[in-house]
C-alpha cells in the first residue's frame, strides 16, 4: 500500500501551482487584454507578494520537510484567493515600508540615475561614439543584406 504523504504531496504542489501561478497569470492577461487598470495592479501585486513570501519567506521556515505541502497550499491559497491576502499582505506590511524608507530609496534610484549618466558620457568620450557607429553598421548592413521579397527568396545577399 502506497503511504498517502507520496500522493497527496505532489497533488498538493500541483494545486499550489495551479491556485498561486497559473490562475492569476490568466488573470493578468485577461486584465491586460481587457485594459483593466485595477485588475492589472491587482495580479502585479499578487505576483510580488507572492515572490517574496513564497519564493523567500517561506523556503527556510518549510525546509523542515513533512509538512511543507500540507502547509503551503493554504497559505497559497489565501495569497491568491477570494480574499486577496496578497493584497492584504502589501496595504499591511509592503506600503508601511515603502512609506517608511521610500526617502532613501528615492535617493539610491537618484543616484544609480546619476551614475549610468556619468559612466554612458564617459564611455562616450573614451572612444564609444566610434563603436556604437561601428555596430550600427554592421547590424544595418546585415539586416539588409537579408532583405527579402513577398515570397521570401533573400534580394541582396543570396542566389
Amino acid at each position: 500500500m502506497m503511504p498517502l504523504r507520496l500522493v497527496l504531496h505532489p497533488l498538493l504542489r500541483l494545486a499550489t501551482l495551479f491556485v498561486g501561478y497559473f490562475l492569476p497569470a490568466l488573470n493578468c492577461i485577461k486584465s491586460i487584454l481587457h485594459k483593466d487598470e485595477a485588475l492589472t495592479r491587482a495580479s502585479i501585486l499578487h505576483f510580488v507578494v507572492l515572490y517574496f513570501v513564497h519564493g523567500l519567506i517561506l523556503p527556510p521556515l518549510f525546509r523542515c520537510g513533512a509538512l511543507n505541502p500540507l502547509l503551503e497550499f493554504p497559505i497559497v491559497f489565501w495569497l491568491a484567493g477570494p480574499t486577496r491576502g496578497s493584497m492584504v499582505i502589501y496595504e499591511c506590511v509592503v506600503m508601511p515600508l515603502l512609506a517608511r524608507f521610500e526617502g532613501q530609496v528615492d535617493e539610491e534610484i537618484e543616484r544609480r540615475r546619476r551614475e549610468v549618466r556619468d559612466r554612458t558620457v564617459r564611455f562616450m568620450l573614451n572612444g564609444g561614439a566610434a563603436l556604437v557607429a561601428q555596430l550600427w553598421d554592421v547590424i544595418s548592413n546585415a539586416v539588409t543584406m537579408n532583405e527579402t521579397d513577398e515570397n521570401g527568396d533573400l534580394i541582396n545577399g543570396g542566389e
